[in-house]
């Protein structure tokens, strides 16, 4: 079976949830297939020389010739907003040329960016050809949980027509949470052509790291003496980091130091906050590679979980995975009424009060902070949650599986 492949942020890229597409890419060179990836030339998380490098050397084989990925041009990806939709068009418009020029069996991508699932399902429905479309996402939802929109707004009907499109030209979805599926079938999806697939995490190599063996403390310049804790990933508008900046200002007086390692289009505004705030208990470190997530989240005594409000009630983020797989207790500033939120207090990996309770997100970390019984307990059910339900090859199997129904 050929497969055409679209992913708007691939290795060596730094970005949340690149190992699941890896993953996927594996699969299906295990199972025979001959996948062709498009992807921009890499721009987040590398140097100008990487990018360079990458602009020479357009084609790479991989996984023994079954996995071909293309490097599209594409211009730099900045953090004015403006620049950013700009870029994403740009892919965009470049996928549907691809989805129409090139032969395949079925076209399979993901919701980034929010044009993709409608410029991919009108080329496949040009092109006759099935289309698998991934929500890792939902669009326009996100704008106006980010306050970007209304949904009065002649940009959320915009998004409506466009998510509309979508989700009737795709031949199967696929989302990452039963609440997620829930939105989905509320706009008008057919449910049969709607699966849940969570993600998940490889728990063989993605494993608690001792302090004392962690060398990130060392080469970051982070006291492993002092009680962390630690948020990782994307610092955009939907992560709604003000939250984690408020929490540090609370606990100035307890021996806490508050870590962000990460990077995104919000970094500079919270850096900026943070100077005004005082915040002499808070460091900022850069984004790692997902090849040390293990090592990143093991530097935690707690993970720290965020978004902004109306954010989280439709998905589940891809890095409490990785937190879960490293055995960490979770302090979420997140929706409560969530799939997250329902794994959380029903499996006891922490505490989680709404994004905009500040009162009940203090008395949580207090909480957690004075019991180190209750932080092991929360830590042993975060690995053994991730175990029963972040199964790598089982996820990877289902997907396949959904994938291949569309050619069969």
């Amino acid at each position: 079976m050929k497969v055409l492949y679209f992913d708007q942020y691939f290795p060596p890229e730094k970005a949340s949830g690149s190992h699941l597409v890896q993953d996927i890419l594996d699969g299906m060179a295990n199972s025979g297939w001959e996948v062709n990836v498009f992807v921009p030339v890499p721009t987040r998380g590398v140097s100008d020389e990487v990018r360079e490098s990458y602009k020479k050397n357009r084609i790479e084989s991989t996984r023994g010739d079954r996995v071909i990925i293309h490097r599209l041009s594409l211009c730099k990806e900045g953090k004015n907003p403006v620049q950013r939709a700009f870029r994403y068009m740009i892919f965009s418009i470049k996928c549907f040329c691809k989805a129409l020029g090139e032969k395949y069996d079925v076209v399979f991508t993901g919701s980034g960016p929010p044009t993709q699932g409608f410029v991919i399902g009108l080329a496949s429905r040009i092109k006759g050809k099935p289309f698998v479309y991934n929500l890792q996402d939902i669009f326009p939802d996100s704008l106006v949980t980010t306050g970007l929109a209304t949904k009065q707004s002649i940009p959320w009907k915009i998004g409506r027509c466009i998510e509309d499109s979508s989700y009737r030209n795709a031949t199967r979805i696929i989302t990452i949470s039963e609440r997620m599926r829930a939105n989905v079938l509320t706009k008008g999806a057919d449910a049969s052509k709607v699966s849940v697939v969570m993600n998940w995490e490889d728990l063989d190599t993605v494993t608690q790291v001792a302090k004392e063996n962690n060398p990130l403390f060392e080469e970051l310049g982070i006291d492993s003496n002092v009680f962390t804790v630690l948020y990782a990933g994307n610092l955009g508008g939907s992560q709604g980091m003000e939250s984690f900046l408020e929490l540090a200002e609370d606990a100035k007086d307890l021996p806490i130091q508050f870590v962000i390692v990460g990077e995104g289009s919000e970094e500079e505004h919270l850096r900026s906050l943070a100077s005004s705030m005082s915040l002499n208990n808070l460091l900022f470190r850069p984004l790692q590679p997902v090849s040390r997530v293990a090592e990143v989240y093991s530097m935690a005594d707690i993970a720290y979980i965020s978004c902004a409000a109306g954010v989280g009630k439709a998905g589940f983020p891809s890095k409490a995975w990785s937190i879960f797989a490293t055995g960490k207790p979770v302090l979420a500033s997140f929706d409560v009424d969530s799939d997250l939120g329902d794994a959380i207090n029903g499996s006891h990996l922490g505490a989680i009060s709404d994004p905009s309770d500040r009162l009940s997100r203090f008395k949580n970390l207090k909480s957690l902070f004075s019991d180190a019984q209750r932080r092991a307990e929360a830590g042993v059910n975060a690995r053994r949650f991730a175990e029963l339900n972040g199964s790598r090859d089982k996820a990877v199997s289902s997907y396949l599986e959904v994938i291949e129904s569309t050619v069969n």
